[in-house]
């Protein structure tokens, strides 16, 4: 990923010694504070036959297309945010992993400059797979259903009998002295290369090895690979139980470690470390280097479900060891908090530190909310606490808020919520508003409105609409619009550009309706549209067309400080082609055209990059970038081009190595005068699920 003159903080990591891990586990973690997560948890539902995916996230995140469409061992799903407040850098900069519980699928979220970002869900073995988005917004569902071997699956012996019969001893010993993995590397080379009889047996011990190795989800790939093989097999029926007994999570002859006295439990999590360095350097000079840190993440969940009773634990965070004069080494905290639900009186609780994106509450916070059913299929929502405005640093305690919402239904398919939200800084209002979410599910699309109304300041602070449908030809059209005020309004914004520390100290200065007015003052318009169309030609081809405008007006003078000018009508189109199969059977490929016609600039600009898969747990994705800009009037021209290169490396089942790194080379003309330099990034580390 390009390096940003920001540096904000991607999720990235590096080996370090076990001690230093259980340490930063004291310490807490989180994601840079301008990247809060964007995945908040993973629900896993199965039932004989197939399994449900639903994949949550902390903001409103819209589907955009999906690659293969339909078949294959793993797919990416385009994202694009609803709203541009609040979540620009954490949406374009983010890399998170999730584990999914009870199964060997992981979920990866990557932001993007181009193009937006996308989720990239790993399955255990070849699957169909359906991807669907209804409600508000904030989860996506993946329903997998285990897939037929095709033609390229079939057996074809090549191993002779004797020799075979040999390598079927040895896996036998194997398996009694408890080395699982050499196990199963014979055992997959029976079933691949012996004869029908040999690898038939093969194929039963294979399963049974990966289940005895911890591998569950293999274990339910193999055993239905059996039955697709030979399902009239003398040991089918025994097989058919084991399988049905794996998706029931349950162990054969006795009761789960997970289960006892009628309780689930999960323990799950990834650990993470990632060495990040960039630097750069003018034409003649030395390299010098910008940024230099060891970070590491902790995200760590536990929950206990009984019948009426579900807990939730969830530790999320991180710390930065800086090896520059200029950084300094640094912990944050991002989520930490206990998550309570009574299923049969329908009141769920949480408290401690997360991060909402609703019930007119836009950060992260330290309190509590609640949640009550109703009848008439109403729910009351409570919430209340202190905004923390960087995973740095302690909450806000001078400032503090309270919110009441409701959810209901009006109609069939429709769900709304109504919210108040009041906040107090220094002892004076903050901010007093009032708004509604709405949202619509169909068959075949979904539409979301959200409006936030400034009672105290009386003015709008934020309107969104967004809609999405389906064709039968496998089109997705989608229109959405957005109105806020930037910054988000509230009465601290009067101290933008003032010498004073305080609310208490303004308020001795000017009087109320002066305040009121600096806040209008410091607050300009935003406004944006958004136009997309993505067509599915088949299971291996996609192609999308989108278009942006955006408006940012322009703010007042006023108490001795500037106001600036706003921007012109800025326009913003993208072509994405987006293909599986062009230099390999399995790779997957991208192409982004943009164009960006921007107040001061022409920019152009094409992204290459592939997916390529050259052994079976090594992962390579080169990628090329091109950008041109032209000043409209000045005598101003800059190119940047250069490559980059990720290579993942899955050392095992719950470990993956990682490095990432790009060079960049640009090039400034400015009346007749050229000048150079030159980029550099490196991202090296792992990240361990368990």
């Amino acid at each position: 990923m390009k390096k940003n003159p920001v540096r904000p903080r991607l999720q990235i990591r590096s080996i370090v010694a076990m001690a230093f891990f259980l340490l930063l586990m004291v310490q807490s973690s989180a994601r840079a504070d301008t990247e809060a997560s964007v995945l908040n948890g993973i629900a896993v539902e199965q039932t004989a036959g197939w399994t449900k995916v639903t994949v949550g996230f902390t903001f409103p995140l819209r589907y955009v297309s999906h690659l293969p469409a339909s078949v294959g061992r793993e797919v990416l799903v385009r994202l694009a945010p609803l709203s541009a407040a609040h979540v620009a850098d954490c949406i374009r900069f983010n890399r998170e992993t999730r584990s999914v519980p009870s199964t060997d699928i992981s979920v990866r979220y990557a932001g993007s400059n181009v193009g937006g970002p996308y989720l990239r869900i790993l399955f255990p073995a070849k699957v169909h797979y359906s991807i669907r988005q209804e409600g508000d917004f904030r989860n996506i569902e993946i329903l997998v259903q285990q897939e037929v071997p095709d033609d390229s699956a079939v057996h074809i012996p090549d191993l002779p009998d004797e020799k075979a019969r040999q390598i079927l001893e040895e896996a036998e010993t194997k398996t009694a002295e408890g080395k699982h993995a050499r196990a199963i590397q014979l055992y997959t080379k029976l079933a691949e290369r012996a004869s029908p009889e040999i690898a038939e047996t093969a194929q039963e011990s294979l399963a049974d090895a990966r289940k005895a190795n911890g591998q569950m989800a293999h274990a339910k790939a193999e055993y239905q690979r059996y039955l697709d093989l030979f399902p009239d097999g003398a040991a089918s029926e025994r097989v058919r139980r084991k399988l049905a007994v794996l998706i029931n999570g349950r162990d054969e002859d006795e009761q789960s470690d997970s289960e006892i006295g009628g309780w689930r439990k999960d323990f799950y999590g990834e650990l993470s470390q990632f060495f990040e360095n960039d630097g750069h350097r003018f034409a003649g000079d030395d390299f010098e280097e910008d940024f230099s840190i060891l970070d590491t993440d902790l995200d760590l969940r536990y929950t206990l479900t009984g019948s009426e009773f579900e807990l939730i634990t969830v530790v999320n965070g991180g710390y930065e060891l800086a090896f520059t004069d200029d950084d300094e080494n640094r912990t944050r905290a991002s989520n930490f908090y206990l998550d309570t639900s009574f299923k049969n009186s329908g009141i769920t609780a949480r408290i401690g530190r997360s991060y909402e994106n609703r019930w007119g509450v836009w950060g992260r916070y330290d309190g509590a909310r609640a949640s009550f059913s109703l009848p008439a299929a109403m729910t009351l929502n409570l919430i209340g606490g202190f905004p923390v405005y960087s995973s740095y640093d302690d909450p806000e305690t001078d400032t503090r808020f309270f919110g009441a919402s409701f959810d209901y239904s009006l109609w069939q398919n429709w769900e709304l919520n109504s919210f108040y939200f009041q906040q107090e800084a220094d002892g004076v209002t903050d901010r007093q508003a009032v708004g509604t979410e709405m949202q619509f599910s169909y068959e075949n699309g979904s539409v979301f409105g959200l409006m936030d109304y400034d009672i105290y300041h009386q003015e709008l602070s934020m309107m969104l609409f967004t809609a999405t449908y389906l064709f039968r030809n496998m089109t997705t059209f989608t229109v959405s619009g957005e109105y806020r005020q930037s910054p988000f309004l509230t009465t601290r914004n009067a101290l933008i550009g003032l010498d004073v520390c305080c609310l208490d100290n303004l308020f001795a200065e000017y009087s109320e309706d002066e305040i009121v007015q600096l806040v209008k003052d410091r607050s300009a318009d935003s406004k944006t549209a958004y136009l997309g169309i993505y067509h599915i030609v088949n299971n291996s081809f996609q192609v999308g067309f989108d278009i942006t405008w955006s408006k940012l007006g322009s703010t007042e003078s006023s108490a001795g400080v500037d106001g600036y000018e706003g921007t012109d009508d800025e326009l913003y189109y993208l072509l994405q082609l987006t293909g599986e199969g062009l230099f390999s059977k399995n790779d997957i490929w991208n192409a982004h055209l943009k164009y960006s016609d921007t107040t001061n600039y022409d920019v152009y600009g094409l992204r290459l990059f592939t997916r390529l898969r050259p052994a079976d747990k090594l992962l390579l994705v080169p990628e090329v970038n091109l950008e041109h800009r032209e000043h409209k009037e000045q005598d101003l021209n800059k190119l940047e081009a250069g490559p980059e290169l990720r290579i993942e490396y899955s050392l095992t089942d719950n470990i993956t190595l990682e490095l990432e790194s790009g060079f960049s080379w640009l090039f400034r003309n400015e009346a007749g005068e050229e000048e150079r330099s030159e980029e550099y990034f490196i991202y090296l580390g792992y990240y361990w699920n368990f």
